[in-house]
């Protein structure tokens, strides 16, 4: 599970820098951008802690560093959720913003200094929770981060209900991310009232355990949100070519049996979504070409072009009429491909009465 979310996680920061580089800079999109890298570099210095500790020669550096970069990220995670919230942020939000995370990130330091991790590895700091110091140091962190979390959720569940329909990938990541802080939060609250029960002598390691079994999931969820923005416009762009390509595949199957000579001989490359976008629009343009020299009678009085066409298709026709003449040539591409696509539906609807 480690490796997965490394992995996740630093997919997730090197997506959000090529957007930052690819794309005009803002202050939020280069906000979300510094989130991602912290996020990943805290969890990195977290996993490889007794190596990074090694290197840097001061036992327990590494679990600080981890905190002053995930302090960094959640300041710059309230400027961006401030964009969510209004189309301009005041300056003084924003820095009242990295002004709090600097002030706890000042805290941590001062906390870590006065603590006694300086000689010897400390694998929990649970272990070490009759020192007041180190008590600061844990909860000062963890409270700042669960109120964040929690105003952070709040923003980002609300903006996912609020793009449903006009951005589904904006939606989706929203929703990915606000529940992801939303369940950091009980990891937080079970870590901070365990080390509170330690320090008054209560044995409630079992709740810090439950914590730490429970932290993947959110940084999880997280990763996973920022990967939607990528993943769910090419999972919906192959969905929607799939289920163009099933209505359309009876009507084009018919006219390239009737007209073999429209067919082109071309081989599809590249990803599933390639293929899938080529094999649709040859079949577009073989199907069109083929009823440009499909007979067709003239339509009814108040018969749709697309059924007129369609009934013509099972039946014999002797007329110097096509059917391209009747349905006429969308202006738009789009229009053109949703004109096949409703000659197909008739197509199959005529198929089965004659079934």
């Amino acid at each position: 599970m480690t490796a997965v979310l490394l992995v996740l996680l630093w997919l997730a920061a090197l997506y959000r820098t090529w957007v930052s580089v690819s794309q005009p800079t803002t202050l939020w999109r280069t906000s979300f951008t510094i989130t991602a890298w912290a996020v990943a570099s805290a969890f990195t210095l977290h996993t490889m802690r007794e190596e990074v500790d090694a290197v840097s020669g001061v036992p327990n550096s590494a679990g600080l560093a981890a905190r002053v970069m995930m302090l960094v990220g959640v300041g710059f995670l309230l400027v961006y959720h401030e964009h969510l919230r209004r189309a301009t942020v005041p300056t003084r939000r924003v820095v009242g913003h990295l002004f709090l995370a600097a002030t706890v990130t000042a805290v941590e330091v001062v906390a870590w200094s006065l603590a006694p991790v300086h000689d010897q590895v400390v694998g929990d700091l649970v272990l070490l929770a009759g020192s007041t110091a180190v008590v600061v140091y844990c909860v000062a962190f963890w409270i700042y981060f669960a109120v964040v979390l929690g105003v952070a959720s709040r923003t980002c569940l609300a903006g996912g209900r609020t793009f449903r329909r006009t951005d589904p990938a904006r939606s989706a990541s929203l929703l990915l991310i606000g529940i992801g802080e939303l369940t950091g939060i009980p990891v937080l609250l079970l870590w901070t009232v365990s080390i509170f029960g330690r320090h008054q002598g209560n044995d409630v390691g079992i709740l810090n355990r439950l914590g730490d079994h429970l932290l993947p999931w959110p940084v999880l969820l997280d990763a996973l949100g920022v990967l939607s923005l990528l993943a769910v416009p090419y999972m919906a762009a192959v969905l929607t070519g799939w289920r163009q390509w099933r209505r359309l595949r009876p009507l084009w199957a018919e006219m390239v049996a009737r007209h073999p000579e429209v067919h082109l001989d071309l081989r599809a490359a590249g990803g599933p979504l390639g293929r899938l976008q080529l094999r649709l629009e040859r079949g577009v343009i073989e199907t069109r070409d083929a009823l440009r020299i499909t007979p067709t009678a003239a339509g009814d009085a108040g018969v749709r072009a697309v059924d007129a066409v369609a009934r013509s298709l099972w039946t014999d026709v002797d007329s110097s009429l096509t059917a391209a003449d009747v349905l006429g040539r969308p202006e738009t591409r789009k229009a053109d491909v949703e004109q096949l696509l409703h000659l197909a539906d008739a197509y199959e609807r005529f198929r089965h009465a004659h079934a």
